[in-house]
């Protein structure tokens, strides 16, 4: 088209309704791959791969990355002038899940009676599983807050969608903290009952079992 032909309003808004439908199509995208990564959490905690888990919240960091942040701004500021909404502040006066280490259940002392080792075994095991949901619960929170986010951004909604991206970025941030906690009760555990972890407290048993070994044909070597 010539730089001195006007476009008509009906090109313009073809235009404008099909850059919203890419960037939208983009974020319901990064919606599918957090909505696995959310649904395949659980049975990584379950499991005890902590090497699954660290991927899991490092791939959520990536896909609510700066990218999609900037893509859901610019659906947000399209969706405005579509819909003919004002733009609004995004408020920030919901919280996002929090669970610090001395909101866990505390922990029991340490003591040579069989009975009173069951007992905390059970409760590492209840630690360990009270950190684990809370890092389910975190990052379930962030990919719902997300999807609020774009469905907002897509009706022109920007208060409400800059509000909850605001929160899904906050959750995400959180998540490599409340990894380390559930890393922490996970180590607490395996030095106790590494039978408890299953074939990942197998692993650490023959682990440690190849460390002493290799420490004692080390001391053997000095004599």
């Amino acid at each position: 088209m010539p730089d001195n032909v006007v476009s008509t309003a009906d090109e313009v808004l073809e235009r404008l309704e099909d850059e919203i439908a890419f960037l939208a199509e983009g974020l319901a995208t990064a919606s599918e791959q957090l909505d696995e990564l959310v649904s395949n959490l659980d049975d990584h905690l379950v499991e005890y791969s902590y090497d699954r888990v660290s991927d899991a919240v490092d791939e959520v960091g990536v896909i609510l990355g700066e990218e999609v942040a900037r893509d859901l701004t610019t659906l947000v500021s399209l969706g405005v002038i579509r819909h003919g909404h004002p733009i609004t502040e995004g408020g920030k006066d919901a919280s996002v899940p929090t669970l610090t280490a001395e909101e866990l259940p505390l922990l029991v002392s340490d003591d040579e009676d069989d009975e009173d080792d069951e007992a905390r075994i059970d409760n590492l095991r209840d630690r360990l599983n009270a950190a684990a949901d809370h890092l389910c619960l975190l990052l379930s929170f962030a990919n719902d807050r997300f999807d609020l986010a774009r469905e907002a951004a897509e009706r022109g909604n920007s208060g409400r969608a800059l509000k909850d991206l605001w929160l899904a970025q906050q959750a995400v941030a959180d998540a490599p903290t409340a990894y380390q906690l559930w890393m922490r009760c996970l180590g607490e555990l395996a030095d106790v009952s590494p039978g408890s972890l299953g074939a990942v407290g197998e692993m650490l048993m023959g682990f440690e079992s190849f460390l002493h070994a290799t420490h004692e044909a080390g001391s053997g070597n000095e004599r």
